[in-house]
């Protein structure tokens, strides 16, 4: 702060024009209802750095706040104005002033689990919901009962994800927004959706009676639905706010019924392959058509409604929700919706009255939100493929015959309200499942996450940067002890990152957040569709905790790899006509690969594998470190080559339980490029060597997968010795382990993404 600020007592003005003074009190709450309040003062005001420090009664420790608020220069508060309050007061928000609050007391909502207020949007609400609220800014009752009606939706804005603005985090701030009237509407179908549901009884009833320990909020998550860049709706789900609860004291049983996206890539993989039919269909309020668990006591499950949804006795007191069904946010809400679908699906412990299903299922032993049907011989069905795949509300299914189909979708419909699986997949427009875009053309299926990898660009204004041609700059190292620790060096970082993304952040906690935020947008598309950057994101991750100037410049450089591939995909495409009903199927191969105590802190090894069927694009992969230091290349060789081995003894279960794989079928071939490590798990007897006699569980494991004929370890050379790769040179999985140069890069990119016209260089080849 300045000398000339200091002499003029630094103020800053917030949204509504009042002016707030170093010395104000402030009290913060929580945005989550039934979090504590904490109170402290405003200490210092930095106009110049678009802050201010609040020291908190409660700890004494003081925090940074930021004055701008998504870029705008102030504050979007408003002043609180009351006859019976000093104007002196600077400002409150839309949750009202609470009782006690004496002169130049604020209120603020907080974000974070930190004692720190960060962006608040919010505000009186939009002239085109404010005739629908309360004076409270609730909705009307008489439009939450049903008997006032809305008038009709508009039609959806025309902006894409990056254009959009960004979502609401509570219903005030969507009420405050120029899309309050979507917001509304959105709401209001979600509500009466649990209060006037036409085949099942309603989600809760309202009730006087207090919540048997824990309190629980209702929270609702605003979010818009899109598929791929096109926005498809506005979308409002009322949750439960139940973190922190404990199994056996709060809930019984909890759980969330999915698989791994490697599984739904698989599925694709052989869909295209044996020319199957796919089709999605979605459980409307899912969770809501089974009953809610009991605590484990006995008693019921009450839960205090959301500021925006809330009912009001003569008292003026809120009153509270009994659950009468299961509902999203709630740790027994997920075990019960998948008991339910896995007993209606089997035909188990069924209810009297329930509709059986009229088809044979059976559970997979190894993945149970997989399904596959088994008719006797002489049935019409016979021989034909009907696979399910479940991920919570959404079932997919992979189908050799589309008259299954409609018989498994008419007794699906009968037991919950669904949408979608008239007509395959196949046949429509694009649409997405677990954040990617599925789309089907002749013999072929493309997996992509272009939409959002522009707007994670967009969110750094990185949309029209320059790419680069690898995806981690090679010679870069990072490590935990490259780490800033003093505060001269956590100051360098600030101004190198507010520099670098043209930020303003003012303490390194607010730095190391921003870091984690984007490495973390990094993991959710390695997760999905990105083999390629598996590495760059596990090396960035070394330094979560401590991010340094080199780590932010690795990190830039691997978004800007991103803005020369922002159409990364995974393409599977029919490589031949299979004679699958003969036994006949695509052969599944893995590949596994190590350094050595390459992290010159722990000195443990980064390695990873690949997997997938043969001459298509990978299904799964991994990058990462060892979990204990290795003293040698075939020690560190033999760890990730067990953690390859896992996925494909998973893997071979689950594909004999498709019908895929058959018993006594021969070895997987697992690729490996240390000739040692293939002859020490290769070897017809157990070998002892000094090398390996330190050896544990995670290095002997794949010898006894060899030992069980589940797996073959062969040896393919390592390096690439053309000047001009081309995919299939070389080994792939040697891009999980160590950055590399562009032209393997180059070649590397299509084998593990797939086919592709072009070669992805920055090089114009």
């Amino acid at each position: 702060m300045s000398a000339a600020e200091l002499a003029t007592d630094p103020e800053f003005t917030d949204g509504a024009g009042a002016t707030v003074h170093v010395g104000d009190k402030v009290s913060v709450e929580f945005t989550d209802e039934g979090n504590p309040t904490y109170e402290g003062e405003v200490t210092s005001i930095d106009t110049s750095e678009g802050s201010f420090d609040v020291l908190y009664d409660a700890d004494g420790k003081t925090c940074t706040h930021s004055i701008e608020v998504d870029g705008l220069s102030t504050l979007a508060l408003r002043v609180v104005q009351e006859q019976k309050r000093p104007k002196l007061v600077p400002f409150a928000i839309d949750i009202g002033l609470k009782p006690g609050l004496h002169k130049q007391e604020v209120v603020m909502r907080a974000v974070t689990l930190a004692l720190r207020a960060g962006s608040v949007k919010s505000g009186t609400p939009h002239p085109s919901v404010q005739q629908y609220l309360t004076n409270d800014g609730d909705i009307d009752p008489a439009i939450l009962n049903g008997t006032r009606k809305l008038p009709p939706m508009a039609e959806l804005p025309k902006y894409t994800r990056t254009s959009a603005p960004s979502d609401s985090d509570t219903i005030a701030q969507a009420f405050a927004s120029p899309e309050a009237m979507y917001w509304l509407h959105a709401i209001l179908r979600e509500w009466l959706g649990h209060t006037q549901p036409e085949r099942r009884p309603p989600t809760f009833v309202y009730t006087d009676e207090l919540p048997d320990g824990r309190q629980l909020f209702a929270k609702w998550v605003l979010t818009r639905k899109w598929e791929g860049d096109v926005l498809a709706k506005f979308k409002a789900r009322m949750v439960v706010a139940a973190w922190g609860l404990f199994q056996g004291i709060d809930y019984q049983e909890s759980y969330t019924g999915s698989a791994p996206p490697d599984d739904l890539r698989g599925l694709e993989c052989l869909a295209v392959e044996l020319s199957l039919s796919v089709y999605e269909m979605d459980q409307t309020q899912a969770y809501c058509w089974v009953k809610m668990p009991p605590q484990p006591n006995g008693k019921k499950v009450i839960v205090t409604p959301a500021k925006g949804t809330r009912m009001f006795d003569a008292k003026g007191k809120v009153i509270s929700l009994e659950l009468w069904m299961a509902l999203y946010g709630h740790p027994a809400s997920g075990f019960a919706l998948a008991r339910e679908n896995h007993d209606r699906i089997l035909n188990r412990n069924l209810k009297q009255g329930a509709i059986p299903c009229p088809m044979p299922f059976v559970q997979s032993w190894s993945q149970p939100v997989m399904f596959k049907t088994e008719y006797p011989e002489g049935h019409e069905y016979h021989g034909e493929i009907f696979w399910l795949w479940m991920h919570n509300d959404n079932v997919r299914t992979y189908t050799s015959c589309d008259a299954m189909q409609e018989e498994f979708r008419e007794w699906w419909g009968t037991i919950y309200e669904i949408t979608g699986g008239e007509v395959s997949l196949q046949k429509q427009v694009p649409r997405a499942c677990l954040g990617m875009l599925i789309e089907y053309s002749d013999g072929k299926v493309r997996l992509s996450m272009e939409a959002f990898i522009k707007k994670m660009l967009a969110d750094v204004d990185m949309t029209n940067c320059n790419s680069t041609d690898t995806p981690f700059p090679v010679g870069v190292d990072l490590s935990s002890q490259d780490c800033p620790t003093t505060a001269t060096d956590q100051r360098a970082v600030i101004d190198k990152v507010n520099e670098m993304y043209r930020k303003h952040f003012a303490s390194y906690d607010d730095v190391r957040n921003f870091y984690r935020s984007l490495v973390s947008t990094v993991g959710w598309v390695v997760k999905q569709v990105g083999p390629s950057i598996a590495l760059a994101h596990s090396l960035l991750c070394r330094m979560m905790h401590g991010p340094s100037v080199a780590a932010f410049k690795a990190l830039k450089h691997t978004y800007r790899f991103m803005a020369g591939h922002i159409d990364m995909d995974i393409v599977y495409v029919k490589t031949k006509e299979w004679d699958w009903r003969n036994g006949e199927f695509p052969v599944f191969q893995a590949s596994s690969d190590a350094s050595l105590a390459d992290d010159k802190t722990d000195r443990k090894s980064q390695g990873g594998w690949t997997c997938g069927f043969e001459n298509q694009a990978v299904t799964g992969w991994a990058s990462g470190k060892s979990a204990r230091i290795a003293h040698s290349t075939l020690q560190s060789e033999s760890y990730w080559a067990s953690q390859c081995g896992r996925q494909i003894e998973y893997k071979c279960n689950v594909h004999m339980f498709l019908g895929v794989l058959k018993l006594g079928h021969k070895p997987i071939e697992l690729r490996c490029d240390n000739q040692a490590t293939v002859l020490a798990a290769g070897a017809p007897i157990r070998k002892f060597s000094p090398r390996s006699k330190q050896f544990d569980i995670e290095e002997k494991y794949i010898i006894q997968l060899v030992e069980e004929g589940k797996v073959s370890v062969i040896h393919v050379p390592g390096s690439i010795t053309t000047d001009d790769p081309r995919p299939g040179d070389g080994f792939c999985a040697d891009m999980m382990t160590k950055p590399l140069v562009s032209k393997m890069i180059d070649c590397y990119y299509a084998e593990l993404h797939g086919p592709i016209e072009r070669r992805h260089s920055s090089r114009g080849e």
